[in-house]
């Protein structure tokens, strides 16, 4: 059960963010992502419609299942194929931070917050994506190809942990800022409070505890939250 509302910068002292769709965006002004179909295409799969394409890049629904329903391939194959494509050259093409991000992660370090970023973009996108930022980040883990985290993957809390742990802090004094019920379940399971940056005005699962929502990054500094975990 989430408590009465208090302002975030008063009450957390450190800001773990989801890095992908949620500090930057990657747009395609067709809509369709090329790096997918292109992967879709070279195993004889077959591309429905942009909203496919979509769905599976914003990471909708569980990706093995989405992979061998709507793709029908075998995401064991699929996905190792997909980050060949998905190289950080023809990601950099295509990506920029999110309106206003900077600026608020900037505020929050002017209070003394510490930042970090934990994403399951592999380490080479992840290094180029935050380099866009033009923020130092106190920690930046990928859990893609970690020897550390086989198999504990978000939503797994050991990744939240981790971080937890190496930077000091206690879980009832962060949050983890995310775009996904997978971002929510990685926070919930960890019991670290989660607030959904809700950009693209979809929902949530209604089992997902939230502790706040917003939609645009010029809204963070004066966030009100309702701590879930204490």
């Amino acid at each position: 059960m989430c408590n009465q509302r208090v302002l975030l910068r008063e009450s957390k002292d450190l800001i773990i963010c989801d890095l992908d769709m949620t500090l930057v965006e990657t747009v395609f002004e067709t809509g369709i992502y090329p790096s997918i179909v292109a992967t879709i295409k070279e195993q004889g799969g077959t591309v429905l419609d942009i909203d496919i394409t979509r769905d599976f890049w914003y990471m909708k629904y569980d990706w093995d299942t989405f992979i061998r329903e709507r793709f029908g391939l075998d995401p064991a194959v699929f996905l190792p194929a997909f980050r060949l494509h998905d190289t950080p050259e023809f990601r950099m093409q295509h990506t920029r931070p999110f309106p206003h991000v900077i600026g608020a992660l900037r505020k929050m370090q002017t209070l003394r917050k510490l930042l970090a970023i934990i994403t399951f973009a592999k380490p080479n996108i992840a290094d180029m994506e935050v380099a866009l930022l033009k923020i130092r980040f106190d920690e930046v883990l990928s859990l893609n190809d970690n020897s550390n985290f086989l198999g504990k993957n978000k939503p797994h809390p050991a990744g939240m942990q981790h971080v937890l742990e190496k930077l000091g802090i206690t879980k009832e004094r962060a949050v983890y800022v995310g775009d996904s019920n997978s971002d929510g379940k990685f926070a919930n399971n960890a019991e670290v409070d989660f607030v959904y940056f809700n950009e693209r005005g979809d929902s949530l699962k209604s089992d997902i505890q939230v502790a706040a929502t917003f939609s645009d990054w010029s809204a963070f500094p004066d966030l009100e939250i309702k701590p879930c975990f204490q």
